[in-house]
């Protein structure tokens, strides 16, 4: 997912059928993937995600796969992938990178929302499960405790449930906007309703957990195997322009996010990556 700058409060990643996502897809990898900060974002988290997926090849099931980089980077590290988006043009992307890479061996693409999930795909059939970039930041409470079943009813027991969620207590945000006189803003992450974010000319509705919030929801399925930060020196995607013409700087935080990635960060980061271990 990326962020866009608020609409009075706005921000968020699990498309839906009516689809806000799909208007920003084709534009998605230019305004994300491709930026200078979404490049150090995604490659923070690929350090983190090849340690845990070190090893056998393993049978993956990917959620809100957006335009399919992460699905191709594990299938290119010899894992079997299955990649899911609720965004039909979402998928049309990532089809199109499975096609062009011939991966089509190692990646299955699917559409389908979290919703969906258990319907279309067996019981026990995955080692890891993964979420990249605040796909959960897109449900709201009951519906993600729904989807924890669900992934755990997919898992194989001992598998892994990946997710880098959107925090509560982005240091980034809360100094930017506190800078631009928006205290509103600020703290906005902290509140239990959601925030509306602006996509093309729709919203989406985000709601943000904290590492805690998502440790006791998961708690009588899953137990906890690591918690990193990821964005506490790199900054959020929204300051994209400001710090493409100041490369240098973001450099230096790109090298100063590694020195800083405790898990006592992970809160205060604009994202958070975590790992649960499926209870056996």
């Amino acid at each position: 997912m990326r962020h866009n700058p608020p609409l009075a409060t706005k921000n968020a990643h699990q498309p839906s059928q009516s689809s806000p996502f799909n208007r920003v897809a084709d534009d998605y990898d230019r305004t994300f993937s491709q930026s200078p900060v979404g490049l150090m974002q995604r490659q923070c988290v690929h350090k983190f995600l090849a340690a845990t997926v070190f090893g056998k090849s393993l049978n993956i099931l990917e959620i809100n796969c957006g335009t399919g980089d992460d699905a191709i980077w594990l299938a290119e590290k010899g894992h079997h992938v299955t990649a899911t988006d609720a965004s039909g043009q979402m998928m049309e992307v990532t089809k199109g990178k499975i096609e062009s890479r011939a991966l089509q061996s190692r990646i299955a693409a699917k559409q389908a929302s979290f919703k969906e999930i258990k319907e279309h795909f067996q019981r026990s059939s995955y080692d890891l499960i993964f979420s990249d970039f605040g796909g959960l930041n897109c449900i709201p409470k009951d519906e993600l405790q729904m989807l924890m079943n669900d992934v755990s009813y997919l898992l194989k027991p001992g598998g892994k449930f990946v997710a880098v969620i959107m925090g509560r207590r982005c240091l980034w945000e809360r100094i930017y906007f506190l800078w631009k006189g928006k205290s509103g803003e600020a703290f906005r992450r902290n509140s239990n309703q959601p925030v509306n974010v602006l996509l093309g000319d729709e919203v989406q509705q985000t709601w943000y957990y904290s590492p805690g919030e998502i440790r006791v929801m998961s708690s009588t399925q899953f137990k906890q195997k690591k918690l990193k930060p990821v964005g506490i020196m790199i900054p959020p995607s929204y300051l994209n322009t400001f710090f493409d013409k100041r490369k240098a700087l973001l450099s230096v935080l790109g090298r100063l996010e590694s020195v800083f990635s405790f898990s006592i960060f992970s809160n205060y980061a604009d994202h958070f990556y975590i790992v649960l271990q499926k209870i056996k």
